[in-house]
């Protein structure tokens, strides 16, 4: 052991930095390739998975794209439907009473829980308001009253 210490001083200080710094580099290079390396291919990893799933997502959104409905014309969807009472007896909801009023009425309605939200579109396509309503649970449907009124704008 003695030995390989006199071999080291006997370098000079110049040749002794160069070693040095020389096994810095090897350590630096060790570290780099056992820790740095896998984390590098780990990141290359997920980042073509990541392109996997990109592309399965755009497919996915292709298909569901492709189930988008028609676009109506832009004339066809300013022209506001007429309103009749009539058009809300449907096999979830039956007309039970109309009585109209000097811009609308009250609508009494039998239907189905299902039913309640999609007359309320109904009610905006023919350019109706439902000021106010309410529903009562009778033994097979729901009551439903609703107030409705012509939004005139004024």
């Amino acid at each position: 052991m003695p030995r390989s210490l006199d071999l080291w001083y006997a370098l000079s200080p110049g040749a002794r930095a160069g070693y040095g710094l020389l096994l810095m580099v090897f350590l630096l290079l060790a570290v780099w390739w056992w820790q740095i390396k896998p984390i590098t291919r780990e990141q290359t990893a997920r980042e073509q998975q990541r392109l996997v799933q990109q592309a399965a997502l755009q497919a996915s959104w292709q298909d569901i794209l492709a189930l988008k409905p028609p676009e109506i014309p832009h004339s066809q969807a300013d022209a506001p439907k007429a309103f009749s009472p009539l058009d809300f007896h449907t096999p979830d909801a039956q007309l039970i009473r109309w009585r109209p009023a000097d811009r609308g009425g009250e609508m009494v309605l039998e239907a189905q829980w299902v039913s309640i939200p999609r007359i309320f579109s109904w009610l905006a396509e023919r350019q109706m308001l439902a000021p106010a309503f309410s529903i009562t649970v009778q033994e097979h449907a729901l009551h439903f009253v609703l107030q409705v009124e012509s939004d005139d704008g004024d």
